[in-house]
């Protein structure tokens, strides 16, 4: 996956290129108080830090912020001004990834809300899965002797599943020394040996555990205040960046790949109104799109869908799909 991280955001905030495996993050807080406890920065793939300043009274251009802002978790005596955030946010038009601990009570605001369970999934506390409300996104950290271990996917998944969850999505993690110390220390006696030593764990074969108890492997890109071309051109896409993802995962080359994430970046920031020129049978004129990017948009644009997609999805999630 392409993760590279630009600074074109508005003073005192960070970008990404959003695609499906950073649950579409564009923008996040470049310092932020963060609780004491164990939690995922999803936006740099790694464990969250619990210091940080926060950035709730600086002078915030809300306009800038034309796609999906990520606000992680915070300290109990910030959630106010995190929530006030939010809310301004969500009013000014942009629509707001907000992360939540387990267990933590969530605001009354139209944000998307994404349940971290990491603290729970070290400690062994699984039973409190059952109570995750209903319509809930799970971001399941996957972390080598930690939370990796395949017989206890399907126990915690099935709690997930009941619960109403419609969505879990893991990501592995690429932990400094420090982080896979501090882990260590609140596992269990093999921890430490599999944290440094381990093999990577397999975000395939949790998508597959996942698929069978009818859970989806990504969240779907959000919709935002934009309208018009703009709004179509990012659901054309969005669609384009999954199947570079799928494509990556599905252990195809990794150069497929990225020329799938480079048709979706010029679909997604370009002037043309990419259904018009493809209604209009001038997709000829986007040099910038391969033969098999115009054909994956052609179809997306005439029916949703496309027949690589459905392919590299059910390759991923189909105990049947090659390995």
């Amino acid at each position: 996956m392409n993760r590279t991280t630009t600074r074109s955001a508005p003073a005192g905030w960070d970008q990404l290129l959003p695609e499906p495996g950073r649950f579409w993050i564009r923008y996040f807080p470049r310092t932020w108080p963060g609780p004491q406890g164990l939690w995922q920065h999803l936006a740099l793939g790694r464990l969250g830090p619990s210091g940080g300043s926060p950035i709730f009274n600086s002078d915030l251009e809300f306009e800038d912020f034309d796609d999906l802002v990520y606000l992680p978790p915070v300290r109990e005596e910030f959630r106010r001004q995190r929530d006030e955030l939010a809310g301004t946010l969500l009013k000014a038009g942009s629509s707001v990834l907000l992360q939540v601990l387990a267990g933590e009570p969530r605001p009354a605001l139209p944000a998307i809300y994404v349940i971290d369970p990491l603290e729970l999934l070290v400690t062994g506390a699984l039973e409190a899965l059952s109570e995750v409300p209903t319509e809930s996104i799970v971001a399941w950290p996957l972390i080598v002797g930690v939370t990796d271990h395949a017989e206890s996917w399907k126990d915690a998944l099935g709690r997930l599943s009941r619960s109403g969850v419609r969505c879990v999505q893991a990501t592995e993690y690429d932990l400094e020394p420090i982080e896979k110390r501090r882990l260590a220390e609140l596992g269990n006696d093999t921890a430490f040996d599999a944290l440094f030593h381990g093999d990577r764990p397999s975000e395939r074969s949790f998508a597959r555990v996942a698929a069978s108890l009818e859970l989806a492997p990504f969240l779907a890109r959000p919709a935002n205040g934009k309208s018009g071309f703009v709004a179509r051109n990012r659901s054309i896409a969005a669609h384009i960046s999954l199947v570079g993802e799928l494509w990556s995962r599905n252990q195809h080359s990794e150069s497929g790949a990225q020329r799938y994430f480079a048709a979706a970046r010029w679909v997604d920031q370009t002037r043309f109104d990419v259904s018009a020129l493809c209604r209009e049978g001038n997709l000829g004129v986007a040099s910038q799109l391969d033969t098999d990017a115009r054909e994956l948009v052609d179809q997306f644009v005439t029916s949703g869908r496309s027949d690589l997609c459905d392919e590299l999805m059910r390759d991923y999630t189909s105990e049947t799909g090659t390995q």
